[in-house]
């Protein structure tokens, strides 16, 4: 992701920023794009180059000591799978998001931390729920563990607004070049104004020039196959959930029904030669606690239709 030439990349700008010896400061990285514009591929692929350049800068004292070559590359990722590996990537997954986001993970200083799709899990419709808050906690304490956090969704819409907020680099996936095998992305520098709340999107200047575009390569093999499983089983784990939802409330329902019925033949008879005597709604609501108005006036209802029917048929028969 070198956009022009003696450019650092983007994941050495951004592991710069979180390993900074004075200045304690995290990085929220939201990417967006269409349907099938490469973001979830793209936030492998930055969160796998942070992780090596953060490795790099940790670790420049034990790796100098190593000579240039195999050896140097397995210590290099050796250090990087501290900072990310696939217990760092949550796809399409409401549970395991929060409990990454509360869990050991995000404790570890310099930990990238990678929400595939995070509007399942912090959506904008639902941004009164405890979940919701409870990330939006999380994400203002866990500062000083320095984390990236990469979270991607179709439009920045979808998730919630107080995560949004959060973010310090916007990226916009412009689409793939299959033949090359490279994702091209804009890249924005993120601010909200605190008193107006309007946003501000600023390009990465280098030596005084614009950067408009980036270009990335793919990460490696193993984490796109691991990936790809990952989402798989996530999303057959999150239809069946919603099966699972769709069931458990027709048997609610039933129960429902059930229930009703019961309260009609226990107290139909009781209600009706109470309520024909002259006693008051209210007062034969209080027989019992599965009675109430509602249903003292429903079984009114129901022998009064009852009756009419009763009365049209003596007629007919007539």
């Amino acid at each position: 992701m070198e956009p022009m030439q003696g450019c650092p990349s983007l994941a050495w700008f951004i592991a710069k920023r979180v390993t900074d010896a004075m200045v304690e400061l995290d990085c929220t990285i939201m990417i967006v794009g269409k349907k099938g514009s490469g973001k979830s591929i793209f936030s492998m692929g930055l969160a796998y180059e942070i992780s090596k350049c953060i490795a790099i800068i940790k670790h420049r004292k034990e790796l100098k000591l190593i000579p240039v070559g195999r050896a140097r590359d397995t210590k290099l990722k050796e250090f990087a799978s501290k900072y990310f590996n696939m217990a760092h990537v949550k796809s399409v997954d409401k549970e395991g998001t929060m409990e990454m986001f509360s869990g050991e993970v995000i404790q570890t200083e310099n930990a990238i931390l990678v929400c595939d799709d995070v509007s399942i899990a912090a959506n904008s419709r639902n941004s009164m729920t405890q979940q919701n808050k409870a990330l939006s906690q999380i994400m203002t304490v866990s500062r000083p563990f320095r984390n990236t956090l990469i979270l991607n969704t179709v439009y920045s819409t979808l998730v919630d607004k107080t995560a949004r907020n959060f973010s310090d680099i916007v990226i916009e996936l412009m689409g793939v070049n299959k033949k090359r095998k490279v994702s091209i992305a804009k890249v924005y520098l993120y601010s909200v104004n605190q008193n107006t709340g309007k946003e501000y999107r600023k390009f990465f200047r280098w030596h005084g020039k614009r950067i408009t575009y980036w270009v990335s390569r793919l990460p490696p093999k193993h984490l796109r196959e691991a990936y790809k499983e990952i989402r798989m089983r996530k999303t057959r784990e999150l239809i069946a959930s919603f099966n699972d939802d769709r069931v458990e409330r027709n048997e609610v329902g039933t129960k429902r029904q059930k229930s009703a019925e019961n309260i009609y033949n226990e107290w139909a008879d009781e209600v009706i030669d109470r309520y024909t005597k002259g006693e008051s709604i209210r007062s034969i609501s209080r027989l019992s606690d599965d009675l109430s108005e509602y249903w003292v006036n429903k079984i009114i209802a129901q022998h009064k239709r009852e009756l009419k029917k009763s009365e049209r048929d003596e007629l007919n028969d007539k």
